[in-house]
């Protein structure tokens, strides 16, 4: 049963990403990110607002997700070739 409501707020988590990022594409008038870098600063461990950015914009020039906690990006050795995204590419830093 905790398994089924962290689930369930993991999923709130990343609609109120999708949410979050549609308000700054409106508020921002982002149409093309294809020759831009994105920083998400504090991604967290699910990086929410890096999938939401990606489903929106999956032109995105690059994406860079940054948090102070080691172990969020250790995570995702892999990358986020799991996402989705083809062309998608993955360094692990700091």
């Amino acid at each position: 049963m905790a398994e089924s409501s962290l689930s369930s707020q993991t999923s709130v988590q990343y609609d109120d990403s999708i949410k979050f990022i549609k308000s700054c594409a409106d508020e921002f008038q982002w149409k093309d990110l294809s020759e831009d870098v994105v920083m998400d600063i504090g991604c967290g461990h699910e990086l929410n607002c890096c999938k939401a950015i990606l489903m929106q914009f999956p032109e995105v020039k690059a994406l860079i997700a940054v948090d102070n906690n080691r172990t969020v990006l250790k995570k995702h050795t892999s990358g986020i070739e799991g996402f989705g995204f083809a062309s998608a590419t993955y360094e692990a830093g700091l």
